[in-house]
């Protein structure tokens, strides 16, 4: 028999063993939800609520792709971005450079 938690009575294949894992109980965390008042977002953290409302909420993206038109305004998703639409482009210096996969010497030094 599975914990309350856990939900529905599930019914374990032949020969599989229960184990101890327990489902975090969310009920409680619906009560302590922050809800942006701009956009209506929710956020389980009040300090999630601020960075949003400081960096995301009303506010222009500001991570600008340098081939195309696109624009985010999160960086990690400019990365993601940036791996599938453009995999020809590496990362040197945490600047993005096109056309420099597979570059074999060394570029920064003179000659």
């Amino acid at each position: 028999m599975l914990s309350p938690l856990m939900g529905p009575e599930v019914t374990l294949p032949p020969g599989a063993k229960e184990t101890c894992k327990l489902k975090y109980d969310r009920s409680s965390e619906q009560k302590r939800l922050h809800h942006c008042s701009k956009c209506g977002n929710t956020f389980t953290r009040v300090d999630n609520l601020k960075r949003h409302q400081k960096y995301v909420c009303g506010m222009p993206p500001q991570f600008q792709c340098i081939l195309c038109s696109y624009a985010t305004k999160h960086k990690y998703v400019l990365a993601v971005h940036m791996k599938s639409r453009h995999p020809d482009v590496i990362v040197v210096d945490n600047k993005w450079h096109a056309g420099l996969k597979g570059h074999s010497e060394d570029w920064n030094d003179e000659k």
